[in-house]
């Protein structure tokens, strides 16, 4: 990230982390090597994210926005 990092959330079996930040982007990490999987750029500051229990789906959200994404492995 470029900018703060507002909120993170631990996927429900503990794999991968979101993170979410000021810099209008989403970063999906490997939680057992910190690796960057991916980045969703969006339109605003992003301040929260959370995950579904089934772990294909996420939850963004900040400013005037909330994004519903689904991840494809």
């Amino acid at each position: 990230h470029t900018g703060s990092v507002w909120h993170c959330a631990i996927s429900p079996d503990g794999s991968y982390i979101l993170s979410a930040s000021w810099d209008h982007s989403l970063k999906l990490w490997d939680a057992l090597n910190g690796t960057l999987l991916t980045t969703f750029h969006v339109d605003n500051e992003l301040t929260g994210c959370a995950w579904f229990p089934d772990q294909q789906h996420v939850l963004a959200f900040g400013g005037t926005a909330i994004y519903f994404l689904r991840l494809v492995r």
